[in-house]
């Protein structure tokens, strides 16, 4: 049995601190033709709302692990996360003067349990099966997702939901196995689909923020295929590397628009990849 906590304090990045200094932007609605103006424009600002805090957090786990004979191991870990003082970002004002506020106010929460099974054999086979049951929520308007690397255009009143990679269930199957000098090492992922949200033709939420459903299960499978050989006195690794084997509909978009006409489409499936390799050892 074991176990540990710990509180963390974040560093607050230099982008928060030239957010009043970022240029703003005139905001104005049109009629579907996209020609004539509805309503005034607005001119949008941004600002800092209050003195901002540091992120923290307190991370906490627990953990039993149980041998079973000389081949088979158990474990189960329960984790969980608390975090506060986050940066979010909240609109404010419906008039000609409109503002984006930066605060620190967010807080999200995750809980994670584990449960993981091995059998391991020396040149037999190693095999490792985990369930994993988490739960991921936060507040929604995270200043990285605004203002990272992708900006986002459109900004909405903020909410506390789960967040786009709440997965409440996870089974992970990893092998290893040597098969007449070759090496197989499968990896099956089953999961629960990713959440989204629903939007209609002025990108406004259409009820809670990614609680309008899930994408499929996803189901991917992944395989390694590796051989040492010897060539001119040199020893070279060949291997296969095969990422998502199966090729099945594994969508990662989804047409979330409720005037569209194609509302609910999926697409874009992962596709099928497959590499060889050639690694001279030294």
């Amino acid at each position: 049995i074991r176990g540990g906590v710990g509180r963390f304090v974040g560093r607050t990045p230099l982008m928060a601190g030239a957010f009043p200094s970022l240029e703003g932007y005139t905001a104005q609605s049109f009629e579907r033709d996209g020609e004539v103006p509805v309503g005034a424009s607005a001119r949008v600002v941004y600002s800092i709302a209050e003195a901002l805090r540091p992120a923290s957090a307190r991370v906490w786990n627990v953990e039993y692990d149980q041998k079973m004979g000389e081949s088979l191991s158990f474990k189960v870990n329960h984790l969980e996360r608390d975090g506060w003082h986050e940066l979010v970002v909240e609109p404010r004002g419906d008039g000609t003067e409109r503002t984006i506020d930066l605060t620190s106010s967010g807080h999200s929460t995750y809980r994670e349990t584990e449960a993981t099974i091995r059998y391991r054999r020396p040149d037999v086979a190693d095999v490792t099966a985990t369930y994993v049951y988490s739960r991921a929520r936060a507040d929604l308007n995270a200043f990285d997702t605004s203002f990272g690397t992708v900006r986002d255009p459109i900004i909405r009143p903020g909410q506390f939901g789960p967040t786009t990679t709440d997965v409440p269930h996870r089974v992970v199957l990893l092998a290893a196995w040597p098969v007449r000098g070759w090496s197989l090492s499968p990896l099956l992922e089953v999961r629960s689909g990713f959440p989204f949200s629903q939007r209609d033709g002025a990108q406004k939420f259409v009820g809670a923020r990614n609680e309008a459903g899930r994408f499929p299960t996803f189901v991917s499978l992944d395989l390694n295929i590796l051989r040492t050989v010897t060539i001119r006195g040199r020893h070279a690794r060949l291997g296969l590397r095969s990422n998502h084997l199966l090729g099945n509909f594994t969508p990662r978009d989804i047409q979330a628009n409720v005037e569209a006409a194609e509302f609910g489409r999926l697409y874009n499936s992962i596709p099928r990849r497959l590499q060889f390799t050639v690694e001279v050892m030294p």
